[in-house]
């Protein structure tokens, strides 16, 4: 082959190389846009938990109100209950569990915000005195990392066991 001819199927190569990658960035949605702040969202508990003893420990049972985050297109993914002393995760909600749990705002009923009912089973004489809750969320439209926030906090009594 002569060297003039490798030089223009060099050079149509390199052509057809820079077409393509036109028609590909032509053609690829855009970068989503970055989540410019962490939205604020507040977690409640408006009403005492209860304590019943079962052969598998103590369960506590109760719910935490969160604000509408969803009106800030965001995504619940985690709930995560911890022993405010000793840090240590009680329970924790991902995927088909934290969906049976969760009452979007449209269905809460009353209180017309999004609702979570934790059923949290602890040994009996291991009872923690303060438990809070951790809710990690994503955002639906933005590039972010999950970010999470804590709150919900709950004194116990031991004795209302």
């Amino acid at each position: 082959m002569k060297k003039k001819n490798v030089y223009y199927i060099g050079f149509g190569i390199v052509i057809i190389a820079i077409v393509i990658a036109g028609l590909m960035v032509a053609t690829t949605p855009r970068i989503t846009p970055v989540l410019e702040k962490k939205p604020i969202v507040t977690i409640s508990v408006f009403e005492s938990p209860q304590m019943q003893k079962t052969e598998a420990g103590t369960v506590i049972s109760y719910a935490i109100n969160t604000s509408r985050f969803a009106d800030d297109d965001l995504d619940l993914i985690k709930i995560e209950v911890l022993d405010t002393n000793t840090e240590k995760t009680l329970l924790k909600l991902e995927g088909t569990s934290l969906d049976e749990k969760y009452s979007s705002a449209d269905q809460a009923g009353k209180s017309g915000y999004p609702v979570v009912k934790l059923n949290v089973t602890v040994s009996s004489d291991k009872i923690p005195s303060d438990i809070t809750n951790r809710l990690t969320f994503v955002s639906k439209n933005k590039a972010a990392l999950p970010f999470s926030v804590t709150g919900g906090d709950i004194h116990l009594l031991s004795a209302e066991v």
